[in-house]
């Protein structure tokens, strides 16, 4: 996301987080998602062939996601008040309009003008 918009920016740190938090929050019950996992897939969650690891992480990573999306769909309209405190909007940049701190130092400058 660096050199894109604002709102891209806002999605990768979106994305990071909500990952970041359901991996925290899936620690506590590894063992009953990893024996969750290996029953929906069939395989051996310790077995040591090459097929059913690959098996595993698929579904392990698909399972994980499929959660987190249903856990998180909920929460979306909070998610996205805490990602734009934490990324706000930009100051926009209006040229032509004037603040009135900036009216304030036009006069002024102005009437320094006007007295020379």
């Amino acid at each position: 996301s660096i050199g894109q918009s604002r709102e891209a920016l806002r999605l990768a740190v979106a994305l990071i987080l909500v990952r970041i938090v359901a991996s925290v929050a899936i620690l506590p019950v590894h063992s009953f998602f990893k024996a969750g996992v290996a029953a929906i897939c069939g395989v051996d969650a310790e077995s040591k062939d090459a097929k059913d690891i690959t098996m595993f992480l698929a579904a392990s990573h698909t399972v994980f996601n499929v959660v987190l999306s249903a856990a998180a769909l909920p929460f979306t309209k909070q998610w996205a008040q805490i990602i734009r405190i934490i990324i706000p909007d930009a100051k926009v940049h209006r040229p032509g309009r004037l603040t009135a701190g900036a009216k304030a130092h036009e006069s002024s400058s102005k009437a320094k003008r006007d007295k020379w």
